[in-house]
């Protein structure tokens, strides 16, 4: 008789477990053994099947993504609560099944804290793991004293290295966000048709700001829109794409830390005017397993939502796009729309196609009859 395989969320753990024997009337005990070679020290084996997300592999020291209107101080008593609920599921000791029924009641409360305050993809990374979904159906029969305990200590160590590296990211960038200043989120259109380049923008004028600190904020889509405007028809937008890029590269030696586009001036006060603040630069990446949005209007948008409970302000996005401005203001977002003066209007009797005021459809009409 054919042995038949293990079809549910966890399909891809065979290649897990190196070969390692799989039937469907031991499919759940060989996971878990499987599962205890991973926490003895056996190492996960690269995935040829392409239904595995390309971010599988150890992550938990990246950030988490906030939902929209989250408060960053409120997230972090959360997650910090979550941790010490796992700290104390795994010190909780008792018989293999006493052990199931603490972790999965850890589990229920961890998601009730947490549903509603990061995105699903944090979520399923820090609490409803692959192990978790192994675990959850288990009855008493498959609950064997041993291999199970190790298993269940295994996965609740994990959370708790997990979630201490979560709660550490996101304080460290609650502290490099609490910055003073003006944050703003540039779109694409702003280094390819604003009349100065990116060192030289002053965009006081346009923020409605004096003195104020700057601080830029690039999602990486727009690095990667740049990249591909390098290979622009248009000579103007591959000259201004290359230049943001090199200075972008010059100013971030370490695309991980904020960089200096321009220095705070205070010498315009000798003469009666206005100092300007410091203007400063920073990639803001994706985070892990993030799936991006197909239209780049809607990512930059997303993104700039993303940065807003970590940043604790509100967060202008400015573009010269009408519909990225249109996307923006309808998700909640702070938006400057730098508008560009159309010019006087053509002369229909001078657009292309006519001549000396004549539609190509008369002109033809008009040659056939003299035919």
């Amino acid at each position: 008789m054919e042995t038949k395989k293990w079809a549910s969320p966890v399909s891809s753990w065979p290649a897990w477990c190196a070969g390692h024997p799989f039937d469907i009337d031991r499919t759940k005990i060989d996971m878990l053994a499987c599962s205890a070679r991973v926490a003895a020290g056996a190492r996960p084996v690269p995935l040829k099947s392409t239904d595995r997300p390309s971010t599988f592999w150890d992550d938990s020291g990246m950030l988490i993504t906030p939902r929209p209107g989250v408060d960053r101080d409120t997230l972090v008593e959360a997650l910090t609560s979550v941790l010490t609920g796992a700290i104390n599921a795994r010190g909780a000791g008792g018989d293999v099944i006493l052990q199931h029924d603490t972790y999965l009641r850890w589990v229920d409360d961890a998601v009730y804290t947490l549903r509603g305050r990061i995105s699903s993809a944090d979520l399923d990374r820090l609490i409803l793991t692959r192990r978790y979904w192994m675990l959850q159906p288990l009855t008493t029969a498959h609950l064997v004293q041993g291999t199970m305990q190790r298993v269940i200590n295994a996965e609740l160590s994990e959370r708790v290295s997990d979630l201490e590296a979560a709660v550490k990211a996101l304080k460290h960038q609650i502290a490099r966000w609490s910055r003073d200043g003006v944050f703003v989120v540039p779109d694409t259109s702003m280094f390819i048709q604003h009349p100065d380049k990116i060192a030289d923008m002053d965009l006081r004028r346009h923020l409605g700001i004096r003195q104020e600190p700057v601080h830029l904020l690039l999602p990486i889509i727009v690095i990667d829109e740049l990249d591909s405007l390098k290979k622009s028809k248009s000579e103007h937008e591959r000259w201004r794409a290359r230049h943001t890029l090199q200075v972008l590269d010059d100013r971030l030696r370490n695309p991980s830390e904020p960089g200096e586009l321009r220095p705070e001036d205070y010498t315009p006060l000798n003469n009666g005017g206005i100092p300007r603040g410091q203007v400063t630069v920073e990639i803001v990446f994706d985070s892990p397993g993030h799936t991006r949005l197909p239209i780049p209007d809607d990512e930059i948008v997303d993104a700039a939502l993303r940065i807003e409970p970590l940043a604790g302000r509100r967060v202008m996005l400015i573009t010269y796009d009408t519909s990225q401005s249109m996307r923006a203001r309808a998700a909640g977002l702070s938006v400057v729309k730098i508008a560009q003066d159309p010019g006087p209007e053509p002369d229909p009797e001078q657009r292309p196609g006519r001549k000396n005021g004549q539609p190509k459809a008369e002109r033809r009409l008009s040659t056939r009859q003299d035919a």
